[in-house]
């Protein structure tokens, strides 16, 4: 455009310089021809070359104006490149913090698991520790004694060992932990073998010292020797061993509590020795398509109604999350399972601190049960 405008100019210097020439190769002509070819170029120039001079530097300006506005079209361009750029990188960061936050799950659920089978160790060293220092009493003892008593004292440790060892196992009735068993059993290790519908016949472990006779054991915590946060086919099940700490298993309870009407003893104790204890007259739980929802408990007596809360809810574990909780699971929480509901109070299977108190506060917990209806039953 710049070169345009020189050659137009060039031209019009061309002609006004024309114009000159023959005006001087004229000077004989009269002033008053001078005078009017003057007035004519003038106008000729005022007519034609101005306005187009005008229009060409109106044509410059919006040149201008148009190489302004590419410009900023092009940068607007590369900010929507870059924006787009940002996006995708937000989203690959979204995706990234998504899968942290997966493996910390993982990690915590791992090093949940690691912290409580440490403390089962734990738990069982200072056990044993406490076993050998026992047993190093009663030897000292057993030294100052004269050989006929330790004779005697030996034979009777024998005795009531063996006597817990024996299993006395019928098939019989599921009642059968009614039957009023004589000494040294009513108070000692008393283990059958039941009949039940609807199940294969399995062992049950019965109860005459807690609270009279006629209990069945359906858990029980006192040596915190068995992991508690187990899977849902576990609680199925059961677990654990009738010498030690044990769950007798969902489908189990609820086929004895659907035979017939049962009642249900919780026996907690803390360290103490203070006892909090409930009873309730109608315990049931569903089966598994219903969860093992904890159904019915009935009246209560006692000093501590513990289990009320956690009636009518599903039993929950780690890998079959069945709380009323929507965001979170209370297995996992309390580290164990249960009839969970908002995960606001701990249970009879939570974790045990190293002060051995089970349930967060009792160092000893057990769950009985025994047909409402006392029978007796022969051997």
């Amino acid at each position: 455009m710049n070169n345009f405008v020189l050659y137009l100019i060039l031209i019009l210097a061309i002609i006004l310089n024309g114009v000159s020439i023959t005006t001087a190769a004229n000077e004989n002509e009269t002033v008053i021809v001078d005078q009017e070819m003057e007035q004519e170029y003038g106008s000729f120039t005022n007519r034609i070359v101005n306005p187009l001079i005008d229009y060409i530097r109106e044509l410059e300006a919006e040149l201008d104006k148009r190489k302004l506005k590419d410009k900023e079209i092009k940068d607007l361009k590369e900010k929507l490149i870059k924006h787009e750029s940002n996006e995708a990188i937000i989203k690959e960061l979204r995706s990234q913090i998504v899968d942290l936050h997966n493996s910390c799950n993982d990690f915590r659920k791992e090093l949940v698991n690691n912290t409580l089978q440490l403390e089962m160790c734990e738990n069982q060293l200072r056990t044993l520790n406490s076993s050998i220092i026992e047993n190093g009493k009663v030897m000292t003892n057993l030294t100052v004694r004269d050989n006929k008593g330790a004779i005697s004292l030996n034979t009777t440790l024998l005795q009531l060992e063996n006597n817990q060892d024996n299993v006395l196992k019928e098939e019989l009735d599921p009642r059968l932990c009614q039957i009023d068993v004589s000494y040294p059993f009513a108070k000692s290790l008393g283990i059958r073998t039941i009949n039940v519908p609807g199940i294969d016949s399995f062992d049950v472990q019965c109860d005459s010292a807690t609270i009279g006779f006629g209990w069945t054991i359906i858990q029980r915590r006192f040596k915190e020797d068995v992991n508690f946060n187990r899977n849902w086919a576990s609680y199925r099940e059961g677990f654990g061993t009738f010498a030690g700490d044990f769950f007798l298993g969902l489908e189990k309870i609820h086929r004895l509590t659907n035979s017939g009407r049962y009642e249900l003893y919780v026996h907690m104790e803390d360290s103490l020795g203070k006892i909090v204890h409930s009873r309730y007259d109608n315990f049931k739980i569903a089966g598994e398509d219903d969860d093992y929802v904890l159904s019915s408990l009935g009246q209560f007596t006692g000093n501590s109604d513990q289990m009320r809360r956690f009636e009518h809810m599903k039993f929950s574990t780690f890998d079959h999350d069945r709380d009323s909780l929507e965001n979170g699971n209370c297995a996992v929480m309390w580290v164990s399972g249960w009839w969970h509901g908002d995960c606001r109070s701990n249970n009879l299977n939570g974790v045990c601190a190293n002060t051995k108190k089970c349930g967060a506060i009792y160092s000893g917990v057990k769950m009985l049960i025994r047909p409402k209806e006392e029978v007796k039953i022969k051997k």
